[in-house]
């Protein structure tokens, strides 16, 4: 029967209340709606709302999703979703068959070489809860493996730790206080103080904010803030104390206020003491309000950012009326929040009315909710009539809460609309996601769906689960709950426990089972320390016969006591009962059979087993037939019959070891690891051989079974020049599979070193044959690189290198095969040390205002712009045909927040283009139309423009180094620009990567 396409719908929707529905009705479906999800890329949810149904519904069918899961994380994936199977990992209640499953094949890639290939099974084993300490001995003294997987690592051991494993936060701190030195890893000596550090060292900053506000706030954990206080608040390195302190900001816990003061006290780095303040914000308390007032005037206005929001908790309502007035008087994103606050205190502001029209998007948005609070019911009309003229998701949800707050008849259910509309938007940059809106927005929501009156508090509730955090343990959902028949005496208890959706929600409403057991009322925020609800339940009374059992797809209502919990003892009672002792004797073989050898059984091992069962039961045959005949004779024959059925079934065992025919699939592969299927394959044994799915089989005749025998394989591509053999071992297997690599004739590698004019030598420069961009490397920590030549010994190929802040450098006729290159970048500035260069491209900007904690909803920094008047771009005439150069003065432009002289700057560059490395800076372009002039529309064309030469062939950014720096860029300026901007932003990053990956593909 085909599955409603509605239930998957209504699964991946943003109506809490429907999805919550067809989440029960797809468990109950079984192995239909099983192989429905599974059928097709696994899509891990656009919000929290769909990953907290995603995780519940592994939950309930742990045991036939669990090696769905490890099949998408081992081997080639034909969906292309590993990251996502990485997720659902984090639903299983006993994930250590994952764990297991996919540690191998990660140490397997380091060990090969390729640890980029691993990226998805090491988030898994994060996902499953398993100690990072393990992964972190993989890679300590591995650089390749270092460089290509420590983000992953990171990530891995931050998820792990937020769910259930809190020895990571250990992994965490080597991982963010460690550098490669180049022989090994080293603790940065000076690391008291951010301005102390002269090198980039372990994590990026922008990995380390990303997981405090995601990964972190998704799971909190009151184990992880005891933790952090405990080690880290005292640390001597202060990127511990920082990442510390923003973990903190994200738990947002009210316990831990007053050790957060007594940190304040003694902490000394602004941008550790900035993420303390935040931390009192998002605690929602009196006390962390109290704080905040009292730092904010104690000081030079510090705290103001957090103070806006929170203020009005504060106990002395005066003190906090005029800080928030001074705040809210500045033109800045804070100053739009402490509208809200004085609301929330009955105090309107002077400047309010001329706020609701003021030409900075977030103030009025703000300055709505405000009115909202003020409870002022003739504003009702103003704003329905702004509702009606709101342009964006964001700005609907404002107004509908402000209007919701005033009480208007419909508008709670207006907002519970907006809110699924939101969730549901098909464009990426304009979806929201309520689980990461601000803590203050996502008061106002639900004080708006509360104003509803009993009418909407089913949709209160709904929503106020939506915006939790995720259990360590995902729970099935209730209606898989041990189920009975209700009995006179339950009914009415069960009856009352209905969760139905109400009326008021659109579509049509599905039915949901009836639970009758104190198992269903458990909450979804209830860890359950041993097995599933779905795995604890029992066969029910078969209904028409055949229905009911396990809702797992398991066995019908008609299975047999002996295969439920306690099967080992119903087996043996119902054998003992029937057979006597000769019965129990065969249970007690077939219960050691399944728990002791059968998963260790091999197929030789398997053959005695079976011989020796088949002997038993003829020897109890015999005692039968004596027992029931007392005639000895007809036992005896009995006996002759067995071994003669044996002697002969073990004939055919044996003679079945020797297979007829040998099958050896060969898969010939280039350098590029695609598949050659214009091979010539030839066999030194002779044989069969013919083309297959995928590549060759060659049949060859057996031998004896313990003839080994060496069989060398060699297959060519002659108008390629392509050529490669291999040997393997016939044995006993009939089907052998082995891969073919084809390389060039006589084809070198090419070996250098990039270098700059003082003979130092250049990391990360991206170096290439020319012809063949999709090979460039970066060079290692020495300078030093290794590639494919695409030559061979005594050609002569054409090299090139490149990187931010240096000039391009080529050797046009190298001959491969001789010694060493050594390619030697120029100074761009030569009035200028290369330690004064700053390249945006490299590690997060320190001066960079950093985000709020709400993903979407943008940064608690208002940007700011440059002053055209007071700013000159003096190398402009200098270096007005130089292209690199020009890229490289744009960047150390962006740094100064001089957005029109990069804009000036890169323009030109476009102009006088060459090798279009420019490129990389697309992001600081659009960002500086966006910052300096306002032109949104410029902005996003920018970067569209920017994908577009991602996507064309041969072009500079169509490779993935050069991405790689586009993507790094997007993440500096994501900072500087405002919510709608960052947004965009988002989706832009979104759609680099899916290109980055094509390519790699």
């Amino acid at each position: 029967m085909p599955l409603d396409q509605g239930l998957i719908k209504d699964f991946f929707g943003g109506d809490p209340i429907a999805g919550s529905n067809a989440l029960r009705e797809l468990v109950e479906l079984g192995d239909v709606a099983e192989q429905e999800l599974f059928s097709r890329p696994l899509d891990y949810g656009k919000t929290v709302q769909v990953r907290r149904r995603w995780l519940r519904y592994v939950a309930a069918r742990e045991s036939s999703v669990g090696p769905r899961l490890l099949d998408r994380l081992q081997g080639k994936n034909e969906f292309g979703d590993k990251f996502s199977a990485a997720f659902l990992c984090a639903g299983l209640s006993d994930p250590s068959s994952i764990s297991t499953g996919v540690y191998g094949p990660i140490k397997a890639e380091i060990e090969k070489f390729r640890p980029g290939d691993a990226d998805a099974a090491v988030m898994a084993y994060g996902y499953a809860g398993a100690d990072g300490a393990s992964l972190w001995h993989l890679i300590n003294e591995n650089r390749f493996a270092w460089e290509k997987l420590s983000t992953f690592v990171f990530r891995s051991g931050c998820v792990s730790c937020a769910r259930i494993n809190i020895g990571n936060l250990w992994v965490l701190e080597q991982l963010i206080t460690h550098r490669w030195d180049g022989d090994g890893f080293e603790l940065e000596k000076v690391a008291n103080s951010p301005d102390a550090s002269v090198r980039r060292i372990g994590i990026d900053d922008s990995e380390m904010w990303g997981e405090s506000n995601h990964t972190f706030l998704i799971w909190r954990r009151g184990d992880v803030a005891d933790q952090v206080l405990r080690d880290w608040s005292g640390h001597a390195h202060w990127r511990v104390r920082w990442f510390g302190a923003q973990l903190l900001a994200s738990l947002g816990f009210v316990r831990t206020v007053r050790p957060i003061v007594d940190w304040l006290r003694v902490e000394q780095v602004p941008r550790i003491r900035q993420s303390l303040l935040h931390a009192l914000e998002r605690s929602d308390s009196t006390a962390g309000a109290n704080a905040l007032l009292e730092v904010f005037e104690s000081g030079e206005g510090e705290g103001g950012q957090s103070l806006a929001k929170a203020g009005w908790r504060a106990s002395d309502k005066d003190r906090a009326r005029k800080a928030l007035t001074s705040i809210s008087d500045q033109e800045s994103i804070y100053g739009a929040e402490a509208l809200v606050s004085l609301a929330r205190l009955g105090t309107r502001h002077p400047d309010l009315a001329k706020s609701l029209e003021s030409h900075d998007h977030y103030r009025r948005l703000n300055a709505m909710l405000a009115l909202g609070y003020l409870g002022d019911p003739t504003e009702a009309r103003r704003l329905t009539q702004m509702l009606g003229e709101a342009a964006g998701r964001l700005e609907r949800i404002y107004v509908s809460a402000s209007i919701a707050l005033l009480k208007a008849a419909g508008a709670a259910e207006q907002l519970h609309r907006e809110l699924i509309a939101a969730a549901e938007e098909p464009e990426f940059g304009k979806r929201i996601d309520v689980f990461f809106l601000h803590k203050y927005l996502q008061n106002a929501i639900l004080e708006g769906l509360e104003a509803g009156g009993a009418q909407t508090r089913e949709l209160l509730e709904s929503w106020r689960k939506e915006m939790e955090s995720l259990p360590p343990i995902a729970t099935a959902p209730e209606a898989l709950s041990i189920k009975t028949q209700p009995t006179p005496a339950t009914t009415e208890a069960a009856v009352g426990r209905i969760d139905a959706p109400s009326s008021v929600v659109m579509g049509s409403a599905r039915p949901e089972a009836v639970p009758a057991s104190p198992r269903a009322a458990i909450s979804e925020a209830e860890p359950i320390a041993s097995e599933p609800i779905a795995k604890q339940s029992v066969a029910g009374t078969a209904k028409n016969g055949d229905e009911g059992g396990d809702r797992n797809g398991g066995n019908s209502g008609r299975t047999s006591k002996a295969k439920t919990k306690g099967s080992d003892e119903g087996l043996l009672e119902w054998l003992g009962k029937n057979w006597g002792i000769g019965g129990i004797g065969v249970g007690v073989l077939l219960i050691l059979y399944r728990a002791l050898v059968f998963p260790k059984l091999e197929a030789t091992q398997a053959n005695l087993f079976m011989i020796l069962i088949f002997g038993v039961a003829f020897v109890l045959f015999a005692i039968w037939a004596w027992q029931l005949t007392k005639r000895i004779t007809i036992s005896v024959l009995i006996l002759v019959f067995g071994i003669v059925i044996g002697f002969l079934g073990r004939s055919m065992l044996r003679a079945s070891d020797v297979p007829i025919v040998y099958q050896v699939r060969v898969r010939a592969i280039g350098a590029d690891q695609n598949a050659l299927q214009r091979a010539h394959v030839n066999s030194s044994l002779g044989g069969e051989t013919k083309l297959v799915s995928g590549g060759w089989e060659v049949d060859l005749p057996a031998g004896s079974s313990d003839d080994k025998r060496e069989l060398t394989i060699e297959a060519s591509v002659e108008d390629l020049g392509l050529t490669g053999s291999t040997t393997i071992t016939l044995s006993k297997d009939p089907i052998q599979t082995t891969s073919l690599e084809l390389k060039k004739r006589g084809e070198l590698p090419v070996r250098g070193i990039v270098e700059d004019g003082r003979g130092n030598s250049i990391p990360n420069a991206l170096v290439s044959v020319v012809g063949y961009g999709k090979d460039a490397v970066l060079s290692d920590g020495s300078g030093n690189f290794e590639m494919p030549s695409h030559a061979e010994a005594g050609e002569t190929i054409s090299l090139h290198v490149e990187k931010p802040g240096f000039k391009p450098a080529n050797i046009p006729n190298f001959k491969v095969g001789s010694e060493a290159a050594t390619l030697t970048l120029g100074d761009l500035d030569a009035t200028h040390s290369l330690s004064s260069r700053i390249p945006i491209t490299g590690a997060g900007i320190d001066s960079a205002p950093r985000g709020d904690n709400t993903g979407s909803t943008g940064s608690v920094v208002s940007p700011r712009s440059s002053n055209p008047a007071s700013e000159r771009c003096d190398s402009f005439q200098a270096f007005q045909g130089d292209e690199a150069a020009l890229a490289t003065l744009a960047e150390k432009a962006f740094s100064r927040q001089s957005y029109d002289c990069t804009i000036t700057y890169l323009e030109q560059a476009r102009k006088v283009q060459s090798s279009r490395v420019w490129e990389r800076d697309y992001p600081l372009l659009a960002a500086s139309y966006l910052l300096a002039r306002k032109d949104r529309g410029q902005f996003k064309a920018t970067l569209q423009e920017m994908l577009g030469e991602m996507r064309r062939p041969n072009s500079f950014l169509h490779h993935e180094p050069a991405i790689g720096f586009a993507l790094a860029n997007i993440t500096n300026v994501r900072f500087y620009v405002d919510p709608d901007g960052q947004s965009y932003l988002d989706e832009i990053t979104t759609e680099a990567i899916r290109i980055k990956q094509s390519l790699a593909a």
